[in-house]
């Protein structure tokens, strides 16, 4: 038997309160150990972003999301923001500030047409491996790192070819916690 599409909805609904939740809770104080890692495998539907590619450091790319934040505030539809994602395109630890590239993004519960530079992608739907980072951007590949060498060997998941998505939950979400 088949999930009505009511119950599709509200698992749907409850899966998202959770990851945002998840999110948004406290970050470490920035002198702590690194927790443990707490993986979580999530199945994920399609999702549109709205994108600007950016070229430069790691810890500039506040811009890109402020470019998209301020088009969204224009166009009506930034209280239908959901949540705020970062597709890096190389690691900012193996090429100069001015090579790295990164696409800041942010998807919203409403349909969007954005005028260029900004871009509709569509992120592909799939099993992800979820981890929490907290602390700066600049930690997240080294979080990446402890979670192909530490977690993915013995989880019984194999790494596929799809792209790593960094998220944040919406400043909304954020302020509600």
């Amino acid at each position: 038997q088949g999930v009505s599409s009511a119950a599709s909805d509200v698992y749907k609904r409850q899966i998202r309160a959770q990851t945002l939740q998840q999110l948004a809770t406290p970050a470490l104080a920035p002198h702590a150990a690194p927790a443990p890692l707490q993986v979580t495998v999530q199945w994920l539907e399609p999702l549109e972003v709205v994108v600007l590619r950016q070229r430069g450091a790691f810890d500039d790319l506040d811009r890109g999301f402020g470019r998209i934040a301020a088009w969204a505030e224009r166009a009506g539809v930034i209280e239908h923001l959901h949540a705020l994602i970062g597709v890096p395109l190389s690691d900012h630890r193996d090429v100069p500030a001015q090579q790295h590239l990164f696409e800041c993004g942010i998807a919203f519960a409403t349909a969007v047409a954005p005028p260029a530079p900004l871009h509709v992608r569509v992120l592909g739907e799939g099993a992800h491996a979820v981890l929490r980072h907290t602390g700066s951007y600049a930690g997240l590949e080294d979080a990446l790192d402890r979670l192909l060498a530490d977690w993915l060997p013995g989880s019984g998941h194999a790494l596929r070819d799809a792209c790593l998505l960094y998220t944040s939950p919406s400043p909304r979400d954020k302020r509600q916690s």
